[in-house]
């Protein structure tokens, strides 16, 4: 008698591309990746490809498949046709069956050369045809007309649009928006502690954690003061955690 194959077994995984602000040495970002990775890891047949800065970190990190980005210049695109890695990421976004364009402010203006770096990813998977659910992003005032336009178009290539904040869904309503835009917890709050599983505490206790980041325009003068007299009035040790790699000099 011929054995019955079990269909399940056969089943052909969905390949999910997620791409965000990761592999450039920012904590919250990180967070973030970390909190859609452990939802989507749960789904059955799924097979999880993430774009990054940095391969190696996100390989050791998370655990997972990587790519890099989409080169966003002339002189990016020649310099990472030369290493392959131009062709690695087009390969990664023409192989997925659904991208997960992941959280964090990534289009404002005091950052504009972001709007550029993820317009270009976008860009990518508009050209790949592939859906794309926007999730866990915020998004400030934009005034100028170009980053305007840039944006209502990143919006109308989502197949969903899923933003972290209020503020975010009513900034992007005011640029005339149609699409329907939820509010959701950012990722990185889908996380507890049991999934931070280390073999030993890194600090004495009590200990808690102050993350901040070098935001142009920030008055850190003001903002010594209020971290000192959080020190003072709170027990335990403080504990410094650059948002990225060049938020350290905030700290002295």
């Amino acid at each position: 008698m011929k054995r019955l194959s079990n269909p399940r077994t056969h089943m052909k995984k969905r390949r999910i591309l997620i791409c965000g602000n990761y592999g450039a040495g920012n904590f919250g970002d990180e967070l973030i990746l970390k909190g859609l990775l452990k939802v989507i890891k749960k789904l059955a047949h799924i097979e999880v490809t993430v774009m990054t800065g940095n391969e190696k970190e996100t390989w050791t990190m998370h655990d997972v498949q990587v790519a890099p980005f989409v080169p966003s210049s002339l002189k990016s695109w020649t310099k990472q046709v030369l290493k392959g890695k131009a062709a690695r990421a087009l390969f990664a976004i023409g192989q997925a069956d659904l991208i997960i364009f992941g959280g964090g402010g990534l289009f404002n203006e005091k950052e504009e050369a972001s709007i550029k770096i993820w317009n270009s990813q976008v860009r990518a998977f508009r050209f790949f045809k592939k859906p794309v659910i926007m999730i866990g992003q915020s998004f400030g005032n934009i005034e100028k007309e170009k980053n305007k336009k840039i944006i209502r178009k990143v919006c109308s290539s989502m197949k969903k649009i899923l933003v972290r904040d209020p503020i975010s869904k009513k900034n992007l309503e005011s640029l005339g928006i149609e699409k329907h835009i939820q509010v959701v917890s950012d990722s990185a709050f889908w996380l507890e502690a049991r999934d931070f599983q280390e073999e030993k505490k890194p600090y004495h206790s009590p200990y808690y954690l102050i993350s901040l980041r070098a935001w142009p325009g920030i008055d850190t003068k003001l903002l010594t003061e209020h971290i000192n007299t959080l020190i003072k009035n709170l027990p335990g040790t403080p504990v410094f955690i650059s948002m990225q790699k060049d938020d350290e000099k905030i700290f002295h």
